[in-house]
């Protein structure tokens, strides 16, 4: 049977599969099972298409079909469970097995560059993108830096000139409160910097203190959020995201 990720994601998606089932499928690919490590040392080239063509079109979905994103979530945490325990592939010179996720921070990465704020569709899929990635970040922490990134970008530099631009910046870094607050609040994580990677984590003009999660930094966000929720620059959508967000930060504050 020739293997088709669009099938499998739609049955999911309209409730005709299940997340186990859709994974059952998944790794039943021939390019995943007719392949193994190379005793050379040489990468699983066969298998890296496979993989950024999967993540790519999961990702894709997500943001077509918002409903289904619980789902979807639920079968990328299926696939981290299957097969073996020990290495299966080498990929970029790293030995991967489904526990990996092979790729899956490489395609997420391609496909997070921002939006047109000037295309209410794209602004859409970008806060859609940002909700889904929040969701793999509260069930396997796969995306804790993004949520640093989408936070600065809304909350820590200076209001951007365009109420589009700034709107869709603050309704995605509020789906980071929403689905993944409990675990950014939780974290003290601190990430790396130097002249090789730069300084990914560092704030924005707002925030001067440590280049990762922080208690100072939390309630930076917080303020923020409050103050934006009565914004006249912003739009209805980005008032009402920011409120909750801001909402959603007292909650969670208030069960530590």
């Amino acid at each position: 049977m020739t293997f088709d990720i669009s099938t499998i994601l739609s049955a999911l998606i309209d409730g005709s599969s299940f997340p186990a089932e859709a994974a059952s499928q998944i790794c039943a690919a021939p390019s995943v099972t007719s392949t193994r490590l190379p005793a050379d040392g040489k990468d699983t080239v066969e298998v890296e298409g496979f993989f950024w063509g999967l993540w790519g079109a999961v990702i894709d979905a997500a943001e077509k079909n918002p409903d289904a994103q619980g789902q979807l979530v639920k079968l990328v945490v299926e696939l981290s469970n299957r097969g073996s325990a020990q290495p299966t592939w080498r990929i970029w010179g790293q030995e991967q097995a489904w526990k990996d996720l092979p790729l899956i921070g490489a395609a997420a990465r391609e496909q997070f560059n921002g939006f047109d704020p000037s295309d209410s569709e794209e602004v859409e899929r970008w806060v859609l993108r940002n909700a889904f990635l929040a969701r793999l970040t509260e069930a396997k922490r796969l995306f804790m830096l993004y949520a640093i990134w989408s936070l600065r970008d809304a909350l820590e530099e200076e209001a951007s000139t365009s109420v589009a631009m700034k709107s869709g910046n603050v309704r995605a870094a509020a789906q980071w409160i929403k689905y993944a607050g409990q675990k950014i609040y939780n974290s003290t994580e601190e990430f790396p910097s130097g002249p090789q990677i730069g300084a990914p984590a560092r704030g924005g003009p707002k925030w001067k203190g440590k280049h990762g999660f922080d208690p100072e930094r939390w309630a930076l966000w917080k303020r923020e959020f409050r103050k934006l929720s009565t914004d006249k620059s912003i739009d209805e959508l980005g008032s009402k995201d920011a409120l909750e967000a801001a909402e959603r930060m007292s909650q969670i504050e208030g069960k530590a």
